[in-house]
Parts: structure tokens; sequence; C-alpha cells
């Protein structure tokens, strides 16, 4: 009759009250089952399939209140492990915590199968109940200290966190791959770090500058790029090598940036840009950039916007002492442009702006633009160019500017633009005066076709 009476779905509504001087039906049938005069196996099997079916909250908690009183033993824990692993994703809070608790137990006796750790890591890990959530990465935790081969599998599922519409809950995760990540594999790590770069939407905060020297300073407000600063301290640290504001990237060893780096933030091209400026810099002051340029089609291909950061590393890209070392830069450059991800404006400024700070010379840029046109790019080279020409027409001429006007005018003349620039009207050198006409001439002849 009693196995009857645990497949009745509202029969055991009142298992969760006692009355005074008695001691209730859970306490009783455990109390039978104790004395041999009950199948102990029956009512636990009976007790849990209920639990798993679910129902309404009072049926539950008086199937619990017998799951309490049955006080199940450690071997009879670990022979429904499958039973506590599926009440995780659906099961009403109230149970899902119990069965959550049992399993947290059955690890810490070192009884929990590691594959049924993470399924029960999965289900648990996207609830909406944030005590959940908060308990199942400290079981996480705890699980990684007792047994560090495991740091890879459990970071991974710790990771889907970062996907958690709580805010409070994606932080949590990520300080805990913080704390666990140099147990971590690079393979493990890079994984991650893509997690990260998928989390949910940062929170606003104000850009700020970068605070290096002023004459390392890489001229970009790295503090407003998306996903950097306005992302909670953990992402920011999940790969310090990769920190854009704190330091330098240290990619392959201090002085080379590495294209792995846009695999391990795939979503975050600006972020991780940022983190090469620097290192850029230093390579253009001692003429090595070719040592930096491989890069850039990792640049081109990764997600995200391209910002000022990206452009300043195509910028010097473009400036590299071999023309082998160029075509990285040219290929980025024509690959962001197919994609509508480049701002030609904003490169041609970064070209001048670099040029003035003597990192860049105008004949290698000129050279590696010309590549750029050799693709039929004539349009883009040209955007580029109006913009970088007005800054470097300006007082003393750079050397090199020759060169580059050159460029402009046949660029002008064969794109047939009808924008002109004004600082042409006043060239810097006499030597420039043929090449400014070459351009004012095509621009007015642009205009003339346009109002014909």
């Amino acid at each position: 009759m009693v196995h009857r009476l645990l497949e009745v779905p509202e029969a055991c509504s009142d298992f969760q009250y006692s009355w005074s001087g008695e001691p209730g039906w859970p306490a009783a049938l455990a109390g039978l089952a104790g004395e041999g005069r009950l199948s102990r196996e029956m009512l636990i099997d009976g007790c849990l399939s209920r639990l798993l079916a679910g129902g309404r909250p009072g049926v539950l908690k008086g199937f619990l209140a017998l799951l309490t009183a049955l006080d199940l033993t450690e071997d009879e824990r670990a022979a429904h492990t499958l039973t506590w692993v599926r009440m995780l994703p659906d099961a009403h809070p109230l149970v899902a915590a119990r069965a959550q608790k049992i399993l947290a137990g059955l690890d810490d006796a070192g009884r929990l199968e590691t594959e049924h750790l993470v399924e029960a890591s999965e289900a648990a890990l996207f609830r909406p109940e944030k005590k959940l959530v908060r308990a199942q990465l400290s079981m996480l935790d705890k699980a990684m200290k007792r047994q560090r081969s495991r740091t890879d599998e459990l970071l991974r599922v710790a990771a889907e966190a970062f996907g958690h519409e709580e805010h409070s809950l994606q932080e949590r995760a990520l300080a805990l791959v913080v704390r666990h990540r140099k147990h971590a594999s690079g393979t493990a790590l890079a994984g991650l770090a893509a997690s990260a770069g998928r989390s949910a939407p940062p929170r606003p905060s104000p850009g700020r500058r970068c605070g290096t020297p002023p004459h390392r300073r890489a001229l970009v407000p790295t503090g407003g790029f998306s996903g950097y600063a306005d992302r909670p301290e953990p992402f920011r640290s999940l790969l310090a090598a990769h920190d854009p504001v704190g330091s330098p990237c240290r990619c392959w060893g201090g002085r080379r940036c590495s294209p792995h780096a846009f695999t391990v933030l795939p979503r975050h091209r600006e972020v991780v840009a940022a983190g090469m400026l620097l290192s850029f810099g230093d390579l253009a002051e001692s003429d090595e950039l070719g040592e930096g340029t491989p890069v850039l089609p990792a640049l081109a291909a990764s997600g995200g916007p391209a910002g000022p950061a990206a452009h300043l590393l195509l910028a010097y890209g473009l400036g590299a002492r071999r023309a082998e070392e160029q075509l990285f830069a040219v290929d980025a450059l024509l690959a962001l442009a197919a994609g509508g991800q480049l701002d030609a404006a904003r490169l041609g400024q970064g070209i001048a702006e670099l040029t003035g700070l003597h990192r860049l010379k105008l004949r290698r840029i000129a050279a590696a633009l010309r590549e750029v046109v050799q693709a039929g790019a004539y349009a883009t080279v040209w955007a580029v160019l109006s913009a970088a020409l007005p800054p470097l027409l300006r007082g003393t001429a750079p050397h090199g500017l020759s060169a580059l006007l050159s460029l402009a005018a046949e660029c002008a003349q064969r794109f047939g633009t009808h924008e002109g620039i004004p600082e042409i009207d006043e060239p810097a050198a006499r030597q420039l005066v043929k090449q400014a006409r070459r351009i004012k001439s095509a621009t007015a002849a642009g205009r003339r076709s346009g109002a014909g």
C-alpha cells in the first residue's frame, strides 16, 4: 500500500507537517523502514521519482522531508548520482538545491566522477536562481583545489557562467577563472578568453587615457574601448599578457606580438590592438616593425570594431622596412576595406601623426600604398592620402612627402575625385609643386565632370 501512496499525486501533501506529540509521516515511514517492516529501497526510489517528476511546492516539500528522515548513507547517495544530476536543469529550486548539496558532498568524498560534475554544472550555471549558481561555482572552486588535473575541464564549464544574464555572477565566474588560470593549459586559456569575449554586454564607464609616459603614449584613449575598461576587473586580467592599459603586449617573450592574441580575444580586436601599441612603438624606434607586422592579417580577420588602436597598428605596419614585411599590412588593409571596417580617414590621420613623431618614413608608406593601388584600390588609397596630406603639408615638408604626393596625384587622376585638398594650394617646397599641380588639376577635372 505504501508504494501506491507514493505514486498518488496529492496523497503526500501533508508529509511536510507534523503535530505535537506525533512523529509525522516522514519520520514514521523512515522508522518502519529502520525496523525492516518497509522496504527502505522502495521508499528512496519512490521519493526520488516524485522529486524528479515535479509538482506543487507543498508536495515537494513533503518528499524532501521524507528524504531528510531517511538520512541516506553515502553509498545510497552515490548509487543515485545520475538522479541528482537530472534534478538540476528543471527541478523546483528547493529540489535542485538539495540535489546540488548531495552532489557536493559526494565530490568532497571523492565519489563524483568529473563527467557527472561537468553535467551538473552545465545545468546549474544557467539556472536563474543566483544562490544555485553561486553554490555551483563554489563547488567547482573546491573541486579544482582538490584535484588540479581537473582544472582545464572544470574551468571550461565555469566559463559558461560568463553568459549568465546576472552581471554579478559573470564577475564571480571570472574571478574563479583568474584564481585557477595558472594551473590551466594554454589551449584552455585561449578557450576561456574566447568565452569572456562572448559574455553579456558590459557596463558603461568613462574613457581615460593610458597612463604611459608622454614619449611612449599611443595617442589612443584606451579606457573607452568596448570590452575592456567597462568590463569587470577579472575580465581585464584574464590574460594579463594582453592587458592593453596595465602593460604592453608580452606575446612571444616581450618584443614580438603574436597573431594568437587575436584568437584569444576574437571579438575584441580593439582591446588586443591597444595592448600591442607600445610594443609597435618600440619596434618603430628601433626600425624593426617587421617583427610585428605578421599579426596584422589576424587583426583584420578578428571580430569587433576596428578603432583607433587597430588603425594605428596598420599605419605602423605600412611603414615596415622591407617590402615583404609591408605586405602583411597591405593584406590587412585590403581585408578591412573589403569588410567595411576600414576608416580611411583615421588611417590617414594616424600616418600623419606617427610621421610627425618620427615613427614612420613616408617613402615606405608610399611604397606600401602603391601595392594597395596595384590591387585596384585607387579610391581607398585616395581616401587615406586625402586625410594624411593636409597635416603633412603644413610647416616643413617631411622627407619622402613627394613620393606620397605623386601617388596621391595618380590616384586622383584614376579615381576622378572632385574633393580637393586646400593645403595643395601652398605646397611646402618647390619640388612638391609639380605633384601638387597634378592633384589640383585632377580634382578640378573631377568637379567639372561631376557638374556636367
